[in-house]
């Protein structure tokens, strides 16, 4: 519990003197602007968008050595990213030191465990995405509609997601994608009424 606390209290004191995050006070009076900045920064001068670039670019480099098989899960990459000292001032590259995952699931899948493993991702997603039509036809109850309406639209988000955060990396994500996988099995596929057996 002591080990808790003292985190915590290291966590709030680099929140309050980290200058990137002082465009989250609201007494300061160029909020506005500060926020307006920040979402509408060009992309060739976004760190976020340049972060995600050589971290996408460092990860193909692994995809490029197996691609089939994949490089194994758990190496990292490095790559370098020019940093403004002040605005208006000098650049500094700053070594960045990322694990496999470039905020791409799917890059990380691909390098990790090459086409193969996202290929039967992909697949087992086609299965899935067979198996909630059939079973949609094949119903007429309303609540075992909503069900696969439901587990399909929250698939979509959580794989939506993976597209551009660490989703995959996640055990808790990794367990609520499998659970919505194996959510529709509970709907009985019962003929409508008056349709052919």
């Amino acid at each position: 519990m002591q080990g808790t606390r003292r985190f915590v209290r290291r966590q709030r004191s680099w929140f309050r003197r980290d200058p990137a995050t002082t465009w989250l006070d609201a007494a300061r009076p160029d909020l506005v602007e500060a926020a307006r900045q920040r979402v509408s920064a060009p992309p060739e001068r976004d760190v976020n968008v340049q972060w995600r670039i050589k971290a996408n670019e460092a990860v193909y480099k692994q995809i490029r050595e197996q691609p089939l098989v994949g490089v194994g899960f758990g190496r990292t990459s490095e790559f370098f990213l020019d940093v403004e000292t002040s605005p208006g001032g000098y650049t500094v590259p700053v070594a960045q030191e990322i694990g496999q995952d470039p905020h791409n699931g799917y890059l990380y899948l691909w390098s990790g465990g090459g086409l193969v493993a996202l290929g039967s991702f992909l697949t087992i997603l086609t299965a899935f995405a067979v198996d909630v039509i059939r079973r949609f036809r094949r119903n007429d109850d309303p609540t075992a509609r909503i069900i696969l309406l439901w587990t399909s639209a929250l698939l979509f988000v959580f794989l939506f997601n993976a597209a551009s955060g660490t989703s995959f990396e996640n055990p808790g994500n990794l367990l609520t994608i499998w659970t919505l996988l194996l959510l529709p099995a509970v709907v009985t596929q019962t003929p409508k009424k008056g349709a052919p057996r």
